[in-house]
């Protein structure tokens, strides 16, 4: 979606959202496949590439204007 449309800032907000919570997925749960608070999970085994890449897009998102994804 986000290349069908580029420069639309709910588009570009939503793939920000997406990769930061897919950034997180490794750290998310323990090794009982019980959930893990957010600040209580490992840092380090965050995907730190998908995190960057998620963070300069929700800022592009937010330049965009208010809306329920580039907020």
């Amino acid at each position: 979606m986000h290349r069908l449309v580029p420069g639309q800032p709910e588009a570009t907000g939503l793939l920000a959202l997406l990769l930061l919570t897919e950034a997180r997925a490794p750290a998310r749960v323990d090794d009982e496949g019980l959930p893990v608070p957010l600040r209580e999970q490992d840092r380090d085994r965050w995907d730190r590439l998908a995190s960057d890449e998620g963070l300069a897009l929700a800022m592009e998102a937010a330049a965009g204007g208010p809306g329920p994804y580039s907020v």
